[in-house]
């Protein structure tokens, strides 16, 4: 649901930087069939807050005052049919989703199997590139045409990054 929870759809949620963790907050969500959310889409650059349609489920697209603020954990949660999986990526420093898809590409160290859950299908043994603003990717198969991501990682069979087939986009290129 809404609230402290990461949400139900597609959120990223923050979690801000001071101990004990606070409870995390949904900073943007949206359906992963939403056109407001491609790569090149001011949403991901801009500090305006966003409030979007409300889906047949009653979950409201929506971009809230904590993606601006400083974060030291940004959670990605996603839910298909009933399931919600979620992958935590450290931020060190600390610092706003703003200012983090504002600048250039980021590597992230989420965990592996928890990306390899959110995928939600096949993925693939090797490259395992993930981070925020993944630009020129090579990307074919079930990831063909997203070549650029703000949020996402990518999995391959060979041991190199040229040619996946398969990984979790967020905020993709369109195609």
């Amino acid at each position: 649901g809404y609230g402290g929870a990461c949400g139900s759809h597609r959120p990223l949620c923050a979690r801000p930087p001071s101990p004990p963790s606070p409870p995390s907050q949904v900073a943007l969500e949206f359906a992963g069939t939403s056109p407001n959310f491609h790569y090149s889409n001011a949403l991901w650059t801009n500090s305006n807050p966003h409030t979007g349609a409300t889906d047949s489920q009653g979950r409201t697209e929506r971009k809230t005052a904590a993606f601006g603020q400083p974060t030291s954990v940004v959670i990605l949660e996603m839910t298909r049919n009933s399931v919600t999986h979620s992958v935590s990526l450290p931020i060190s420093p600390a610092q706003s989703l703003l200012s983090i898809f504002m600048g250039g590409s980021m590597s992230t160290n989420g965990s592996l199997s928890d990306w390899r859950q959110l995928s939600g299908y096949g993925y693939q043994p090797h490259c395992n590139r993930q981070g925020f603003n993944i630009v020129g990717q090579t990307a074919y198969g079930g990831v063909n045409g997203q070549n650029n991501a703000r949020i996402g990682i990518y999995f391959n069979e060979q041991i190199d990054c040229s040619s996946p087939d398969s990984g979790r986009v967020v905020g993709r290129s369109s195609l």
